[in-house]
């Protein structure tokens, strides 16, 4: 904990599970022994030494959400708290705000409580130890006799014994010291055996160790009454599960012996002290413990498996947590917008930066959804914290967040990752593209007329165009727009979050299938020379997360089921599949006279990923051909004598690849032979020019 926000964090969360043990262990009270009321606390024990918020996950409640909504609206800082450890850290720099000086009162106390707690440790063990060699020394009888029957007493119930110190002024004996632990006997009185016994218990089980913990818990949440309490009652049932040990080894008259024996202790003086056990905690503890003794019983043995599942069926659930969720658009719109108050956005702002994206595809789903839907609290997901205070500003106003895209997002086609490229193990570049609706599309479907890039819908053509990047939003029919975007994906402690490094561009592209590749959008670029040709070779990567919602009982009459683009975020996906794609071009780079000789021109070209291993190439044929695996042979007759296009489409290949971490590896080359009026003329080598 390295702020008050993380304290308070921790603190909370471990206050939600300790109401939620208070009121199994009242409902199991009389149910379940002894041994379980106090195995309880081990879930407690363990949710205070979790870091709250640890892996994105919170406990019955997300109190990270609360508390970084609370740290907004007083502080008007959007960063995110995380726990990393769950003691607090020392304050290496001067307080500049009131939060900071809260904190270091914070850890004044914790200062305070501790030494409070190791100084009266330190010096009980220093007289101690002072009476052990003086007892030592002194060899009396009373002595032996009493680690006699210590001795005896151990080896008569099976218990492990430890050294004995006699102190006079002391009403009960103790079990001191964790490492080196000694049993603390009243001097000049010889103790009951069930007062000896009972103490051993306390030496098998290490209570004192217990004791420790539960003082440690104590002073690192000095100021949460609610975790005090527990702490009360956690010492408390380590007593009276001793208690419930001591009677399972006694019988009869013996039991109401050792109630008598406690009832004796209820007016002595009780103080806790870290490192020890004692028989006797306090006059309203003792009447309880009496309560159980009256009522004790034996538990079948079937209970004790019983116990462990209730125990283990609490623990699971409290330990691992719960994943923050995805909130959806309808969520994030009745909490933004001009009038809905700074506590509403501040709440959705924290909700968002709490459920971050925990892979590279989970942060570029969630900020390709976003663009989508135009969501500030999707944006807000996979942004980084340097970006969050500007995007709750402007969810603030009335026209709410924009992406800036320069058109309208045909949200039912979803978006597309091309070309996702390790630049090392925290940081990758991608392409971001987003279709467009056209112009008429977004008039069908209620577009805002008002809004700046509908100007092209004819009124204002210049002022569309220059929106749209020199592009008319009316495309050519079977063409698609869409807004492309080079972003940098990259890790920000825990989260991966996109930033964006460049504005959009408006292309115009064929409207089928744009996951396999288009010669409008970026790719990386292979090319060669020869025979007065340069062959180029346009390769692209699409990279694609299962987005696909199967619509049951929505049946199309020749496709079955149909299916829809699911548009809520999934911050911790993978990517599913890779599409991969190669576009072949040639263009003449002779002289115009020469035109006149070629009348078909052929190109057969496979990837490699070792140039000094040639492929055999596939002999190109009268028509076109391409496989999977990136190879692609086509020929064609050139039309008209001399005035053929330079510029030759030689057509692509494409295939599916399963996605390979942390990005699919590119060709090295292609290797590649040119074949004019059905002759080879020459073998090539494409080598990559451009990356992008």
């Amino acid at each position: 904990m390295r702020d008050i926000w993380g304290f308070l964090m921790q603190t909370l969360t471990a206050s939600g599970v300790a109401v939620l043990l208070l009121v199994i262990k009242a409902m199991f009270r009389d149910k379940l022994s002894p041994k379980w009321q106090f195995a309880v606390w081990g879930v407690l024990g363990c949710v205070l030494l979790i870091p709250a918020g640890a892996f994105g996950r919170y406990v019955l409640v997300n109190w990270q959400a609360a508390v970084e909504t609370l740290k907004t609206l007083l502080t008007g800082e959007y960063t995110l708290t995380q726990v990393i450890l769950p003691f607090p850290l020392p304050v290496t720099k001067l307080p500049a705000n009131a939060a900071e000086w809260i904190f270091v009162i914070y850890e004044l106390g914790v200062l305070v409580f501790l030494m409070k707690y190791l100084v009266s440790y330190v010096r009980l063990g220093s007289v101690l130890r002072k009476r052990e060699n003086e007892s030592e020394g002194a060899g009396t009888d009373n002595n032996y006799k009493e680690a006699e029957k210590v001795r005896d007493t151990a080896e008569k119930y099976s218990l492990p014994v430890c050294p004995v110190v006699p102190v006079a002024g002391i009403h009960s004996a103790f079990i001191f010291g964790i490492f080196r632990p000694v049993l603390v006997l009243p001097a000049g009185e010889m103790p009951d055996e069930k007062v000896i016994l009972h103490e051993l218990l306390h030496l098998k089980s290490k209570d004192t160790l217990w004791g420790v913990l539960i003082c440690i818990f104590r002073c690192i949440h000095w100021c949460n009454p609610l975790l005090w309490h527990c702490a009360d009652l956690a010492g408390n049932d380590i007593e009276a599960r001793c208690d419930y040990r001591v009677l399972e080894l006694l019988e009869g008259e013996e039991r109401r012996d050792y109630g008598r024996i406690l009832l004796s202790m209820a007016n002595e003086k009780y103080a806790r002290m870290p490192g020890t056990s004692s028989m006797a905690n306090g006059g309203r503890n003792i009447s309880r413990r009496i309560e159980s003794i009256v009522r004790f019983k034996k538990y079948p043995p079937g209970m004790a498996l019983v116990s462990v599942c209730i125990v283990m069926v609490l623990a699971f659930p409290v330990l691992a947590g719960t994943k923050a969720e995805v909130y959806t658009e309808k969520w994030s719109e009745g909490y933004t917008g001009a009038d809905t108050g700074n506590i509403m956005t501040a709440y959705a702002m924290a909700s968002a930066r709490t459920r971050w994206c925990t892979t590279p595809a989970g942060a570029l789903d969630t900020y390709g959804k976003s663009l989508l839907k135009e969501n500030g609290i999707y944006r807000a997901m996979c942004a980084p914290l340097a970006m969050q205070e500007d995007i709750a500003e402007e969810m603030k106003n009335s026209s709410g967040w924009s992406s800036e895209l320069g058109g309208t997002a045909n949200a039912e086609r979803g978006y597309y990752v091309y070309n996702l490229e390790s630049l090392d193990s925290d940081r990758y570049t991608a392409v971001m593209i987003i279709p467009l609706l056209n112009a008429a599309e977004d008039a069908g479907r209620g577009g805002d007329m008002s809004s700046a890039e509908k100007l092209s819908y004819g009124d204002d053509l210049s002022s569309a165009e220059a929106l749209s990047g020199g592009k008319n939003l009316y495309p050519e029919e079977g063409k698609l727009l869409a807004a492309v975007q080079q972003v940098r994906v990259e890790r920000e402690g825990s989260r991966w979050v996109v930033t964006p490094l460049d504005t959009t561009e408006i292309v115009e592209t064929s409207d089928m299938a744009p996951e396999w590749g288009s010669r409008a959008f970026p790719s990386y670029l292979y090319t060669a020379t020869a025979a007065d040709f340069r062959v180029d070779i346009q390769y692209q990567q699409s990279f694609a997360v299962d987005n696909t919602i199967v619509n049951d009982g929505q049946q199309s009459l020749f496709f079955g089921n149909t299916v829809t683009f699911d548009t809520v975020p999934k911050p911790d996906a993978e990517f599913a599949r890779v599409y991969q794609s190669s576009l072949v071009t040639c263009t003449y780079i002779g002289d115009d006279a020469g035109k006149a000789d070629i009348t078909e021109l052929g190109i057969t070209a496979v990837p490699m990923d070792d140039p000094e291993n040639r492929p055999e190439l596939p002999s190109v044929s009268n028509g076109f051909y391409s496989s999977s695996d990136g190879t692609i042979s086509n020929s064609g007759y050139l039309d008209g004598e001399t005035d053929w296009d330079p510029v030759i489409d030689m057509g692509g290949s494409g295939g599916t690849a399963v996605y390979e971490k942390p990005a699919n590896k590119l060709p090295a080359c292609f290797a590649a032979e040119l074949y004019i009026n059905g002759e080879p003329v020459a073998e090539l080598t494409l080598e990559r020019v451009r990356e992008k």
